[in-house]
């Protein structure tokens, strides 16, 4: 995730809106993007949803790693948030 994927600059998706958010992005990234298909297996889906973040095997003994850093920024302090 970037800072400007979100509904808002550098937050991340509320509790409430987290469900509808990432399975949008699960949608459009993976489902749909015939390109990544063979990536769109039930345990990243599962990682992907739950918050943004997934692992792919690109070869024998190479895997990338994806994190989401979103909940990571420090704009996501309650004194920032407003």
């Amino acid at each position: 995730m970037g800072n400007n994927d979100a509904k808002y600059h550098n937050m991340s998706p509320t509790p409430d809106e987290k469900d509808d958010f990432y399975g949008h992005l699960w949608n459009l990234w993976f489902k749909n993007h015939p390109g990544n298909h063979k990536y769109a297996t039930s345990e990243n889906e599962k990682t992907f949803k739950n918050g943004g973040y997934y692992k792919i095997q690109l070869a024998n003994g190479l895997n990338l790693l994806s994190f989401n850093t979103l909940p990571y920024n420090p704009k996501q302090l309650p004194e920032f948030k407003g």
